[in-house]
Order: C-alpha cells, then sequence, then structure tokens
C-alpha cells in the first residue's frame, strides 16, 4: 500500500508541476501579446526598461481578449506566476532592448526580451535577474522579440551544504539555442544614416 500511495502522491505531485507551467506559459503569452501591442503603438519601439511594467498594463485587457481570456481576469494577475503568488510581478525585461526599434533586430527570435524573476514591478537587467533556483525545476520561461515564447533550461553546477541544488545563471544551450541577452542590429543599408543608435545607448522613449 505504502509503494502505491507513494507513486499516486509522485503522479499528484508532478501534475501540479505542469499545471504551474502552463499557467506561467499563459501568463506570459499575455504579456508578450501586450508588447507587440505597445510596440505597434508607439512607432515600433519597445518600452523604457525602467518602466515597462507601467507601460504594458493598460495593455493587458485587449491582450487578454485576444487570446480569448474570461473577460473577469484581473490585469494585473497577468504579471504573476502562480508560484510566485506573493511577488507584484514575476518577470523581467531584457533592459538592454528598452528605447530599441524592433524592426531593426537582427536576430528576434533569439534576442531576449521578457524572462523570470523575482525582482518585482518594472525589474529590467539580464541574467543576474533570473530567480536563484529555477520556479519550474530545471529552467524558466522565456519570451522572445519576435513574440515567441520557449522553455529554456540552466545547469545545475553542485549543491550547497544543505543538499540544496545550485545553478549556473546563464541558460544551457540546446539545440543550437542561444538565447541573446545584448540585441543584435542589423547592418545600415546604403545610404542611411550611420550613427544609428546601438544597443548599448538604447534611448528611452516616451518619457517616465
Amino acid at each position: 500500500m505504502y509503494g502505491v500511495g507513494a507513486t499516486a502522491y509522485t503522479i499528484i505531485a508532478r501534475c501540479r508541476l505542469e499545471q504551474t507551467r502552463l499557467v506561467c506559459a499563459s501568463h506570459l503569452k499575455v504579456l508578450t501579446q501586450a508588447m507587440l501591442l505597445y510596440v505597434a503603438d508607439n512607432g515600433e519601439r519597445f518600452p523604457p526598461a525602467s518602466a515597462w511594467s507601467d507601460r504594458l498594463l493598460p495593455y493587458a485587457a485587449e491582450a487578454r481578449m485576444l487570446l480569448l481570456y474570461p473577460p473577469d481576469t484581473a490585469d494585473d494577475s497577468m504579471f504573476v506566476c502562480p508560484v510566485a503568488k506573493n511577488q507584484e510581478c514575476s518577470y523581467a525585461f531584457s533592459a538592454s532592448l528598452g528605447g530599441v526599434n524592433a524592426s531593426e533586430l537582427a536576430d528576434p527570435r533569439h534576442t531576449t526580451m521578457l524572462f523570470e524573476s523575482d525582482r518585482g514591478w518594472n525589474a529590467a537587467g539580464g541574467a543576474e535577474l533570473l530567480p536563484e533556483v529555477p520556479r519550474h525545476d530545471p529552467g524558466e520561461r522565456y519570451a522572445f522579440a519576435d513574440g515567441s515564447s520557449h522553455f529554456v533550461a540552466r545547469r545545475m553546477i553542485g549543491k550547497d551544504r544543505w543538499g540544496r541544488r545550485i545553478y549556473a545563471r546563464e541558460p544551457v544551450i540546446t539545440l543550437g539555442w542561444v538565447p541573446i541577452w545584448q540585441p543584435v542590429l542589423k547592418e545600415p543599408a546604403q545610404g542611411e544614416d550611420a550613427r544609428r543608435q546601438t544597443p548599448g545607448a538604447a534611448r528611452e522613449v516616451g518619457g517616465p
């Protein structure tokens, strides 16, 4: 009987884990849609890194409607992963995309846009903002600049003295999939201004 009970418990635990992954993925999908709506309304530019959550919040309702979410779902609930219910926002924005023109990205499919983080509302940065321990072992959900979303694993590098797993900050490169943290811009066409904005000097548009 003990063996049957343990097996049932394991199955239930796995089902709950998979459910939280699905909910997290759906919330990130809404935020991704909200980001695409914002970019379309703002000259193809991403929001200021310091205020991205504030800028996307007004677009959350439209994004939910486009994705056929129940109309009574709270807009700000889309910013929270079910594993991190006590956080105001469970995701971060890739700071290097702040103010960048989306149409100028050379590889939007691999350019990190949104990712899981514990740093709260308007958090923006890079891999250093990933949770210390992946919420959805062994990795996190990412949204990329082309609007796609993928689960990306991290490598376990050891255990602490209490036996808890320690993970590398950078995600694992699998099947050629390399998340890009610093966006690469297309080469200027002949005759264009050679002084085009670069990711390191991306300006923030729209004001606070």
